[in-house]
């Protein structure tokens, strides 16, 4: 009976032994998956905001002192945006040269596109941003972008004293903010958007 008894104790240690090594390593493997995820949304961020910045460093370079480098500008309402305003599609110029040496007027376009997904049993609007350029007369071809990730995108030209202006004549700088959506997400995760924002000076150092 004692022996019973002493192997009974034994097999509930174990079983509650189990029990806590299992629990730690179901913690450890979602603190895992939220740390991936957190590293991923931030990754994406980042490269964004360096390739955005080196792009709209460019707009207006060789062009004439008064020249408007912006095409279009469209926005719309959206509440969820700092400014209240989402960038539907923004379209700058530059002046370069061919590979004859020849002047060319370059054009790059940004548009974003609305999409939904499920995170966490929920449906959130999300937009896609498609890069696309065209030298001259061409037309527009796509040159990257993100995925459907964003949750917002935004392009203001700022004057002087930081204040949004459409007066080409006013701009001082060009300001960007956006926020990525973490990958992977459930009721517990703390990190779910990295928002970024990010100011280049206007006009680029060509026109100074």
């Amino acid at each position: 009976m004692h022996f019973m008894y002493d192997n009974m104790i034994a097999l509930a240690m174990a079983t509650v032994v189990f029990f806590i090594l299992a629990s730690m390593q179901l913690e450890a493997t979602q603190m895992g998956i939220e740390e991936t995820s957190r590293n991923a949304a931030k990754n994406q961020a980042q490269t964004m905001a360096t390739w955005l910045e080196r792009d709209l460093a460019k707009m207006g370079n060789n062009m004439d002192l008064g020249a408007n480098p912006i095409v279009t500008h469209g926005t719309e309402s959206h509440a969820y945006s700092p400014s209240g305003e989402r960038t539907t599609q923004f379209v700058f110029s530059y002046d370069s040269l061919d590979a004859d040496g020849n002047e060319v007027r370059v054009e790059t376009r940004y548009e974003t596109t609305e999409e939904t997904q499920l995170v966490d049993g929920e449906e959130k609007t999300v937009y896609e941003l498609e890069r696309a350029q065209k030298d001259g007369p061409e037309s527009f071809d796509p040159d990257g972008g993100s995925g459907p990730v964003l949750r917002y995108f935004d392009i203001d030209m700022l004057d002087a004293d930081g204040e949004v202006t459409g007066v080409p004549e006013d701009f001082e700088s060009i300001r960007v903010r956006f926020a990525v959506l973490a990958p992977f997400q459930d009721e517990d995760t703390v990190l779910r958007e990295v928002h970024r924002s990010t100011t280049i000076p206007y006009p680029p150092a060509e026109r100074r």
